[in-house]
Formats: structure tokens, C-alpha cells, sequence
């Protein structure tokens, strides 16, 4: 590989391919997926909390849980569907793992930005 190639994520694949590796590579783009992460705080052990920060209480936890809800609302995938999508795309050999559809739209016009040199 030569100095001046770039080294992006997006050559990776295309490196491995030439030398032959047996590795492959594939990046996880998820949309809103139903899950509990917003709970995550919860299961912190209390050395690891900051000692200027309090540990939530369970009312903000709750709170944080309903935020999460209304980011995703209808969206939001089951984490099975998302794991059947995931493991298909790797099995595909797919580098970009896209797994929500109707953000297709969004990608499309970022890269229409990113192409014709503007701000988003």
C-alpha cells in the first residue's frame, strides 16, 4: 500500500480484498432501536460515579426512559430485528449496515451536501 493512499474507513474493505485477508469489516448504522439504554446508569457501580455528579434518582430514570420513547416513538426496531438485519448484511459481506430504511432519505440528501460542498 502506498503512502498517498487515504486512509479512510470506507478503503478498508477494499485493502483487506488485495491482500487477500480473511477479515472482513462492516460498520453498524442503527436508527432507533427499543431498548432500556437510557436505564444504563443504573447498573453503574458507585466507585465509578463522579463524586460531583448524584446518581439518578429512579423518577429521572423514568424520565429518561420516556425521552428515549418519544426519540424513536413508532420507529423504534425490536433489538431481535436488528440483529437478523445485522447478521444478514455481515453475512452479505456488506460494509455499511443500514438498518432503518426510512432514513434512506436523510443519507441521501447529507451526501447531496457533502458532494455540492455546503453546510447542512
Amino acid at each position: 500500500m502506498r503512502s498517498s493512499t487515504p486512509r479512510t474507513g470506507a478503503l478498508v474493505p477494499a485493502q483487506l480484498a488485495q491482500q487477500n485477508a480473511k477479515v472482513k469489516v462492516s460498520v453498524g448504522c442503527p436508527g432507533g432501536v427499543n431498548t432500556r439504554i437510557a436505564l444504563a446508569t443504573r447498573n453503574r457501580p458507585d466507585e465509578l460515579w463522579d463524586r460531583t455528579t448524584a446518581r439518578p434518582s429512579a423518577e429521572e430514570l423514568e424520565r429518561r426512559v420516556q425521552e428515549r420513547a418519544a426519540l424513536t416513538g413508532g420507529r423504534g426496531m425490536r433489538p431481535e430485528d436488528v440483529a437478523t438485519r445485522v447478521f444478514q448484511a455481515i453475512r452479505d459481506e456488506q460494509f455499511y449496515i443500514l438498518t432503518h430504511d426510512e432514513h434512506d432519505g436523510a443519507i441521501r440528501a447529507r451526501m447531496e451536501y457533502i458532494l455540492g460542498r455546503q453546510n447542512p
